[in-house]
């Protein structure tokens, strides 16, 4: 029964959701609204729960004064970044000046993780694969893949190459090299973006197949519940 009562609720979600396709109502907005207050809630009880479990609890139980350090500071730092959320006609709005201590520390540890992921996940394992199939020793089938990458990725990498600044946006004077450069690698790059975009779109269609089969099952059991 909780089965079927969830599909039933997901079954009228969904149809909410699908009246958008008739033009904007409330029912669309109702349930746009009900998907993020949800996700919002549920985000901040896990915020709660982890704080409380893993912060508060620990730092009352513990008598050592150097271990209650490592649970005070992040507490008081997570304390003063509230104080942005007040209004500044407020006391506490007044000094929430001082919660930019924090923001600029979750700021830079997250630019620094970005830029360091962005290198070693991405950036550096692309150079490596972008070369790896230059080998003489390979097959021609692989030599050639291996040039066909190596020749888009320099070619989408200049496409966004500087142009001078003496020259206006769209009239710069290009030459019939740099010209064939940039349109082969803007081909690359349509072409990337347009296999991204087919990936985003599958995606969005399986979910909604799988959306309509749930559909359908609860249709053929609300039928032989009612032939019964």
């Amino acid at each position: 029964m909780p089965e079927i009562l969830g599909l039933i609720i997901g079954t009228i979600i969904t149809l909410m959701i699908f009246s958008y396709l008739l033009g904007d109502n409330g029912l669309y907005r109702w349930a746009l609204a009900l998907l993020v207050g949800s996700a919002v809630g549920y985000a901040t009880g896990i915020a709660v729960d982890f704080v409380w479990q893993q912060w508060i609890t620990p730092a009352l139980s513990n008598t050592d004064p150097a271990a209650n350090l490592t649970y005070t500071v992040p507490l008081l730092l997570g304390s003063l970044l509230l104080l942005k959320g007040f209004p500044p006609a407020r006391f506490l709005g007044k000094i929430s000046v001082l919660g930019n201590i924090p923001l600029g520390y979750l700021v830079g540890v997250g630019a620094g993780v970005a830029i360091s992921g962005a290198l070693t996940g991405s950036l550096i394992p692309q150079v490596l694969a972008t070369g790896q199939g230059i080998r003489l020793d390979a097959g021609i089938l692989e030599l050639l893949q291996g040039g066909v990458v190596l020749v888009g990725t320099l070619s989408v990498l200049l496409l966004f190459a500087g142009r001078p600044k003496s020259q206006p946006l769209g009239r710069e004077t290009l030459s019939i090299s740099q010209r064939s450069i940039r349109q082969l690698g803007g081909f690359f790059l349509v072409v990337g973006l347009g296999a991204a975009f087919a990936g985003a779109i599958t995606s969005a269609l399986t979910a909604m197949v799988i959306r309509l089969s749930q559909i359908n099952d609860l249709a053929h059991w609300l039928m032989s519940s009612v032939g019964r």
